[in-house]
């Protein structure tokens, strides 16, 4: 084989090369392609959907007695409760507020990331598919 016969046949063979690996990777699902890009996808929706379940706060978590010693405990923690109402209440409407605009923003960050992430993916599968062209010798 001489050097122009090696020349002339790279981009053909890297196109094969490149149909092989496919071939052997399979079809890509979504997750894979993204994964190639650094990012798991699957770990991300759920840490999106985790936001979205925990972004509201209560005022009070719920009062449990087992005894007569922590129902008289729970009576004075009521009485507690009752007396720093108005002054609980607007510090958790702003605090839930605030994880609505987050748990929104987060939402709209994983939106845009896979749109981008297909973006990237769909230019690889074009600059794969395009042949090289040949070196000048």
């Amino acid at each position: 084989m001489s050097m122009d016969e090696v020349a002339l046949d790279v981009g053909a063979v890297l196109a094969q090369l490149r149909a092989e690996v496919r071939a052997a990777q399979g079809l890509q699902d979504d997750n894979s392609r993204h994964l190639a890009l650094g990012v798991d996808t699957v770990a991300l929706a759920e840490s999106v959907a985790e936001v979205e379940a925990l972004r509201a706060v209560s005022v009070h978590w719920p009062l449990t007695w087992h005894t007569p010693r922590q129902r008289i405990e729970v009576f004075v923690q009521r009485l507690v409760r009752r007396a720093l109402r108005f002054y609980l209440e607007p510090i958790v409407q702003q605090q839930n507020s605030y994880n609505a605009a987050v748990a929104r923003a987060v939402s709209l960050l994983y939106q845009a990331q896979q749109a981008l992430a297909n973006e990237v993916a769909r230019l690889q599968a074009t600059a794969e598919s395009e042949t090289l062209p040949n070196e000048p010798h």
